[in-house]
């Protein structure tokens, strides 16, 4: 079975915002007791030498249970301080109070420059 798949975007600068509902068999999954992550991983090069480096952004999650949705909430500061690079990779997965880990969702993050830092 293939994980479902979906890409967004975030501008550099301004809060990122992504939520959902976790669905299974056309109906809700309560999440209660459960735990949510989100992780944007993101490579680029660094130094005189370019080197490789591979760095990620994890989010905690906001959950409200009983509607099987989950948030996700970055700050400006937080996407501000991203690396100058134009594409990264997201999953998301929650973790039930046994600590069983689920992936839910991944994809692209297409990153913006804010056009109104200065130059």
């Amino acid at each position: 079975m293939q994980r479902p798949r979906f890409d967004t975007y975030l501008t550099k600068g301004d809060c990122f915002d992504f939520s959902l509902t976790y669905t299974a068999a056309g109906s809700v999954v309560d999440l209660t007791g459960y735990g949510a992550q989100m992780s944007i991983q993101y490579t680029y090069e660094r130094g005189l030498g370019r080197v490789k480096v591979t760095d990620n952004l994890v989010l905690d999650g906001t959950i409200v249970a009983a509607e099987g949705k989950i948030s996700f909430h970055a700050t400006a500061t937080q996407t501000d301080a991203l690396p100058k690079i134009s594409q990264a990779e997201y999953q998301i997965r929650i973790t039930d109070l046994d600590g069983c880990i689920t992936t839910l969702l991944s994809g692209f993050v297409a990153i913006y420059a804010n056009k109104f830092e200065d130059a």
